[in-house]
């Protein structure tokens, strides 16, 4: 049985080994910019959403490159809509909203309107 499964490990390690490099970069960029203070803190970011959107944080990316980052925030509402926030990381002010309206129970008619409601 060992016999068995051996070769298939072997074939598995190549892809581990890239799933796990993928994500490190990413994770790194983030703590760099954090320390370089172009970005605010995931913590400051999650506690400023909590404060003016209730409801469930589903997604959180850091976006952009080196001269320019924004958070963008994917959260389901209390009222069942999906809402999209962007975010300038360095100072953590609302750039954008997005907001899917509910089309049936948990499905969204992906229809989008920025903070003018267009």
């Amino acid at each position: 049985m060992l016999r068995r499964l051996l070769p298939f490990c072997l074939l598995l390690l190549p892809v581990l080994s890239q799933a796990e490099s993928s994500v490190a970069p990413d994770h790194e960029r983030a703590r760099a910019a954090v320390e370089s203070g172009r970005s605010q803190p995931l913590r400051r970011l999650l506690d400023k959403v909590a404060a003016s959107y209730p409801g469930k944080v589903l997604q959180v990316e850091l976006e952009g490159d080196e001269d320019h980052l924004s958070y963008e925030v994917k959260l389901l509402a209390q009222d069942g809509s999906l809402q999209v926030l962007h975010y300038d990381a360095a100072t953590l002010e609302l750039t954008r909203q997005e907001t899917g309206r509910r089309h049936h129970a948990d499905r969204y008619d992906g229809h989008h309107e920025d903070e003018a409601g267009h």
